[in-house]
């Protein structure tokens, strides 16, 4: 057993180089795995993770393990690894490495956050089956990123506005128009969610209103990563109409 145990390390560190087992690592982040229901779809084997950044950064592969069977068919496992701090996490990277007598996994759902912060997993859906006979690594990128939208309308005579508001903000690309409808009266914050693929810095935004109607005097949009915590200003203190304007947003 112990030499088999040797081997299965050896092997470890042929197929992934040195791993990094430092204690040096700035942050520390939670995993949740969900493995599926379907019939072998538990692993005895050694799972690892690599987390991405939306620049490509990463703090190499982590294992995941507890004293526990980990991933045993319809199980749900928490573990903490220590990586460095990635500021918003778009893409993973899961390897497995036999071991006992059910190799084989079917991965459902990988959910990530990071401990420093009171935020909800953001969640990579996986759905794959990991064998020597598909693949024993693969990667899996985050399909949208959740966001708070927060719109100050100015405390100014005729500030406020009832039609329809319609914004777009820039991170890395242009998100899709989105419509808020709300009364956006004089002197009101209102709160929105909406969720963007792939996003993560926001730059700039781009914001209107129904044609036709009076301007809209907005004093700032406040745009919140809610996967990071990490939120935007964008301050217009603007009248604005059925044209778009463009402003750009600065972190808080």
């Amino acid at each position: 057993m112990i030499a088999a145990r040797l081997a299965c390390l050896a092997l470890v560190s042929l197929l992934f180089g040195q791993l990094d087992t430092s204690d040096a690592a700035d942050c520390q982040y939670r995993i949740k795995v969900r493995t599926g229901l379907s019939k072998y779809a538990g692993t005895d084997g050694r799972v690892y993770i690599k987390l991405y950044d939306f620049n490509g950064q990463n703090g190499g592969w982590k294992q995941l393990d507890t004293p526990a069977n980990d991933f045993e068919r319809g199980s749900t496992g928490y573990f903490t690894i220590r990586n460095p701090c990635l500021r918003c996490i778009t893409k993973i990277g899961l390897r497995l490495i036999y071991w006992g007598k059910a190799p084989g996994w079917f991965v459902k759902t990988v959910g990530v956050r990071r401990m420093a912060f009171l935020t909800s997993y953001q969640t990579f859906g996986c759905y794959k089956w990991m064998t020597k006979k598909t693949s024993l690594t693969r990667w899996f990128s985050s399909s949208y990123t959740p966001y708070s939208i927060r719109v100050y309308t100015g405390n100014v005579l005729g500030g406020g506005t009832s039609p329809r508001v319609q914004i777009r903000f820039k991170a890395k690309t242009w998100s899709p128009l989105f419509t808020l409808s709300s009364n956006f009266g004089r002197g009101t914050i209102r709160t929105f969610f909406r969720s963007v693929k792939n996003a993560c810095k926001v730059t700039n935004m781009m914001a209107k209103h129904g044609a036709g109607q009076s301007n809209w005097y907005v004093q700032r949009i406040v745009i919140t990563n809610k996967a990071t915590k990490k939120s935007y200003v964008c301050w217009y203190r603007k009248w604005i109409g059925a044209f778009p304007r463009n402003i750009q947003c600065v972190p808080t």
